[in-house]
């Protein structure tokens, strides 16, 4: 449901060197492509947000590519750009114990050590996954560790977003698993933490309270996240789990005001904003909607501030990130050019100011990327880094959609 993402498929292509290809952005604002992915062994279909270390180097996950195995679309690969734009893999994935298809984002301790997970492989059996998932270690030397392997039960199956905890936990959510009983028997999906290659369920998911929970984040020994479906109409929730498991749901969304909720951030004054990949006021291509940009007042009161076109200002907007001005920034996976994909678009970057207005930054023509779907990334430059899932190297196809990705930058 999360998102009308195009069809996705395997590429095969030859190894090149990286392309750099600068270009005139929107609002004063230029966009540079850092790294153009060639598919096969270099990997495709990146969808986990960037994280970069003090040297100022990348790293992430695509989907896709590595090697031959995943029925030869690849199972996926961790990878890292250097500052002078080298790009080398840390792992390809084998869709065995190792797992399969990285969808979410890396996290790095003090150390260097990097965490992650993935969607499918491992030791457990889940249809057409090749596997419950799977969470690793990969270490600064290079060596790989399988930290936790889930079975599809209770502890819950396909995982995703991890964040680091206090004395080296991770907390994560799965989409499926859990209460086998909610959602015709795969599970709505639950909240663990993992020490010591210890799993425990924190909370599991029963619909009425979401279902499917995605991204997160920890505030004040709390987690605060959007779950993808559920609650009291079956468009998602925002809600707060409490150390102790107890969770509160602070909204249900009624589709009206968006249907599929991802990570929300929080301002000083504890409003949310977030968005939701579909729903809304509606859009020309889809009846249900191309999604929204909300805020969430303390007192729970929802306020609609942008609702998404699904044309010139985009539709299915990826997770927001915020600056310490208060200025939202995102990304959306379709809209925006329509003359580059004449059904969806290929999507744009976008900033919702603090006065309230909605501004393109850039629009993607599919030479320059295409369908961007991870959050971007702030760097301490004050730089906006992301990837498209598709567009750049167009002799890279797979499903029909030109390129494998890129890896870019925009700044004023």
């Amino acid at each position: 449901m999360q998102g009308r993402s195009k069809n996705n498929f395997a590429c095969l292509c030859a190894m090149v060197l990286p392309i750099f290809l600068p270009q005139a952005g929107l609002c004063g604002h230029s966009y540079k492509v850092l790294y153009t992915f060639q598919g096969g062994s270099d990997g495709y279909f990146p969808l986990a947000p960037l994280i970069r270390d003090k040297s100022g180097n990348f790293y992430g996950a695509t989907e896709f590519g590595g090697g031959d195995g995943c029925e030869n679309l690849g199972c996926g690969t961790i990878f890292k750009l250097a500052p002078d734009g080298t790009k080398s893999i840390l792992h390809a994935f084998t869709g065995g114990s190792d797992g399969a298809l990285p969808v979410a984002g890396l996290v790095m301790d003090r150390a260097g050590h990097l965490f992650g997970t993935a969607l499918g492989g491992g030791e457990g059996t889940c249809a057409g996954y090749l596997g419950c998932g799977t969470v690793f270690e990969l270490d600064p030397g290079g060596t790989f560790t399988i930290l936790y392997s889930f079975t599809g039960g209770s502890d819950g199956a396909q995982p995703g977003t991890l964040i680091a905890g206090p004395q080296g936990s991770l907390t994560g959510a799965t989409a499926y698993g859990g209460n086998l009983g909610c959602y015709t028997g795969y599970g709505c999906g639950v909240i663990y933490q993992l020490k010591h290659s210890k799993q425990t369920v924190v909370h599991t998911f029963s619909g009425a309270d979401g279902e499917f929970p995605g991204g997160f984040f920890a505030s004040g020994g709390k987690l605060y996240g959007g779950a993808g479906s559920g609650g009291d109409n079956g468009y998602g929730v925002i809600y707060r789990l409490a150390g102790n498991g107890k969770e509160t749901v602070l909204h249900s969304f009624d589709g009206t005001d968006g249907w599929g909720p991802g990570r929300p951030v929080v301002d000083e004054a504890g409003n949310f904003y977030g968005t939701t990949s579909e729903g809304g006021d509606g859009c020309e291509q889809w009846d249900e909607g191309c999604g929204t940009l909300f805020q969430l007042a303390p007192d729970g009161t929802l306020t609609v501030l942008h609702d998404f076109d699904g044309q010139g200002e985009g539709g299915v907007p990826s997770d927001l990130v915020r600056d310490a001005k208060g200025n939202l920034y995102g990304t959306t996976n379709d809209g925006g050019d329509m003359n580059c994909d004449p059904v969806d678009g290929c999507g744009e970057i976008f900033e919702f100011t603090v006065d309230g207005s909605f501004k393109q930054l850039h629009v993607f023509a599919g030479t320059d990327g295409e369908a961007p779907v991870a959050r971007l990334l702030i760097g301490s430059d004050g730089h906006l880094y992301g990837t498209t899932s598709g567009g750049g190297n167009a002799s890279c196809q797979y499903g029909g959609v030109g390129g494998c990705g890129v890896i870019f930058e925009i700044k004023e």
